[in-house]
């Protein structure tokens, strides 16, 4: 009997050693298998639905589903899923708590659901953007990573005040509609991307800001309170224009540009349209369209929005290149459409985000401002090479799926703000160095002619001459210029060093010369 138990034992031990690590598409399948069903003869095939992308197609790198009303339950514990780095979910009928997330997540987008209970304490290291806006959490302000730069947290139930310390490249933070309390820190004060109306701080009035109207506690009466013309009007609740008769509100313009979607020419009209928000019921702060595929033309010119910091285009008709865009935006985003043309040269200096995934984007990688934190141009047509030079506060990077060529690099180490670039799909000529995967169509790396101290010997099959030339081999990894021993090449192995795409390398040293187009005596 014991004999038996230990050769059971003996064989459970084998059979666990010898079974293979489960896929991301079984791990998602065991996690929320009313969405994504087990299917045992594909172990990849989660990767083929609508709202999974994989720049492997081994790997999950994100999950996105937007306006799906339909998927409803707990979100389920994604905690294996360790290469996703992308979580966002739109308008859907989700609810519970959230649960363990990715360990590498970069983006955590989860609105307009019934998501309750509190932040969880340990969010993922690697997050950049918290978006958890139009839910029912409840409970303290969280812990953020010092990763994070953008924060969406209004419309939901939150309280207790904000801490003195946050993380250092914080540049959006939207807390509206909560119930908040306690003293504004001072590091908040010059934020121009921030909106904290509608809770119950004591130093409100310092900040322009408007509580609630049920609050409790008082305002702080040392407190100052501004008695400027200007201040009273910001403060006031109904918007009384300090612009001239001549100047035309936020809403005047958009009307003018973009009649198609915003036809009420009244002054302030557009601000009760459930696509734009206001941090003073005068200016616009943010325009976002999601899931809007009858949403068509081309997005016209927003220059004039001087107060407007994002804008936000998920999954629209829009097509035609980028036009002149608001010149204070802190967050561009426009997913998932048909913009064509190039990337503007001139994007605004104070864009932290850019995220331009999924369009028809073409010509060469753009400028990016020093204030850049994420970027991600997945899915487009960008072409060229990458500079050496990149913001240095990048904490994610996703140019996967473009036809990018030349070398990566050095700053998108993985060592870089614990950075890990997105960049299989295109054609790098160290794109193994830092683990990608090259698209199958890219030409092969050859050696290239340029000045180095290397004296070749060339020699003619038909002739005697010898030939000086001046080479230096170039690899995947890296550029070696060496003294090399005098070698002789035939015409056809120089004709493939200098025209590869014509005439391939071939083992045969005299190939080329029964290639049609070429003759020999």
């Amino acid at each position: 009997m014991h004999l038996a138990f230990v050769v059971a034992a003996a064989t459970a031990a084998i059979v666990a050693a010898d079974a293979s690590p489960l896929t991301d598409c079984q791990i998602l399948s065991n996690a929320w298998a009313t969405q994504f069903p087990d299917n045992p003869s594909d172990p990849y095939a989660c990767l083929k639905q609508p709202g999974i992308t994989s720049n492997d197609n081994k790997h999950i790198d994100a999950i996105e589903f937007n306006n799906k009303p339909e998927l409803v339950g707990n979100l389920p514990d994604l905690s294996g899923l360790t290469m996703c780095t992308t979580l966002s979910l739109w308008t859907t009928g989700l609810t519970g708590p959230i649960p363990s997330l990715p360990p590498n997540l970069y983006g955590l987008t989860l609105v307009d659901a019934g998501f309750t209970g509190t932040i969880p304490l340990e969010l993922p290291q690697t997050l950049v953007v918290l978006n958890l806006k139009q839910t029912q959490l409840s409970g303290p302000f969280p812990k953020l990573p010092n990763t994070v730069t953008t924060v969406y947290l209004n419309d939901n139930l939150l309280s207790g005040s904000i801490p003195a310390t946050l993380p250092p490249n914080l540049a959006t933070l939207n807390l509206m509609n909560n119930s908040f309390n306690g003293v504004l820190p001072d590091v908040l004060k010059n934020f121009n991307a921030a909106n904290f109306d509608g809770n119950c701080f004591d130093n409100a009035i310092a900040f322009n800001v408007k509580n609630r109207a049920d609050c409790s506690t008082p305002v702080s009466s040392t407190t100052a309170i501004p008695t400027t013309a200007s201040t009273i009007t910001t403060i006031s609740q109904s918007p009384v224009s300090t612009n001239s008769p001549t100047t035309l509100t936020d809403c005047q313009i958009l009307n003018k540009a973009w009649p198609s979607q915003f036809p009420n020419t009244d002054s302030y009209g557009c601000l009760k349209d459930p696509a734009i928000t206001s941090r003073d019921n005068e200016h616009i702060y943010s325009i976002q369209f999601n899931n809007k595929p009858e949403l068509k033309g081309s997005l016209p010119d927003l220059s004039g929005l001087t107060q407007c910091a994002s804008l936000s285009l998920w999954s629209t008709g829009l097509n035609g290149p980028i036009p002149n865009l608001p010149p204070n935006l802190y967050g561009l985003t426009i997913v998932d459409s048909g913009v064509t043309g190039t990337i503007p040269s001139n994007l605004p200096a104070t864009l932290t985000v850019l995220n331009l995934n999924n369009n028809k984007i073409s010509g060469p990688f753009p400028k990016l401002s020093n204030s850049m934190t994420g970027l991600s141009l997945a899915n487009n047509q960008l072409s060229g090479s990458i500079p050496d030079s990149l913001p240095s506060n990048l904490y994610y990077f996703d140019v996967s799926n473009n036809t990018l060529t030349g070398r990566i690099p050095a700053v998108l180490a993985a060592s870089h703000n614990n950075l890990k670039p997105q960049l299989s799909g295109n054609c790098f000529d160290n794109a193994a160095s830092f683990g990608a995967t090259n698209r199958d169509d890219c030409q092969p790396v050859q050696p290239v002619v340029s000045t180095a101290t290397t004296t070749m010997a060339v020699s003619s099959r038909t002739t005697s001459d010898v030939i000086s030339a001046t080479v230096s081999t170039r690899t995947t990894s890296d550029v070696i210029s060496a003294t090399v021993t005098p070698v002789s090449l035939t015409d056809c192995q120089i004709l493939s060093l200098a025209w590869p795409s014509q005439f391939p390398v071939n083992a045969d040293p005299y190939a080329c010369l029964t290639m049609p187009g070429i003759e020999s005596r």
